[in-house]
């Protein structure tokens, strides 16, 4: 799994240098992850943590925007539990974590940039999001 997977994101890189255009799709799982880095002053929590967790939150959103089915996004679900990769012990204010996703560099001036699931194996970037969405995930999701 790893093999196939640093395969793919060097496929991408090669295919994007410099990072205008296809891939940003690497960064699935991201925005949220790196503002539950940045919200917790990258202590306690690792990338891979927060990633997952990102992973998690943004497959909701994917599903909720009705990219996802039910069933898909429960299939990724069943994968970040079968590995144990989300840290239970990981919980986030929603609106303090929401300020933190503010400055994503995929945003474009006041609006939210995800990267999202069209269908499992098709990601989309560059996908406007609602803060009330994203807070009523983060909300179901992760809040303390």
């Amino acid at each position: 799994m790893i093999f196939l997977s640093a395969s793919f994101k060097a496929a991408i890189v090669g295919q994007d240098v410099r990072e205008a255009d296809k891939r940003a799709i690497l960064n699935f799982g991201h925005t949220v992850g790196h503002a539950i880095e940045s919200w917790m002053r990258y202590k306690t929590v690792s990338h891979g943590t927060a990633v997952a967790w990102g992973i998690k939150a943004e497959t909701e959103i994917s599903r909720r925007i009705g990219f996802l089915t039910k069933i898909e996004a429960e299939k990724i679900n069943e994968l970040l539990q079968k590995y144990d990769l989300l840290d239970t012990s990981v919980s986030i204010n929603p609106e303090g974590l929401l300020a933190h996703m503010k400055f994503d560099k995929k945003n474009v001036k006041d609006s939210l940039r995800f990267v999202l699931l069209k269908k499992i194996g098709e990601p989309v970037y560059n996908i406007e999001v609602s803060e009330d969405l994203v807070i009523d995930v983060l909300e179901k999701l992760i809040a303390v």
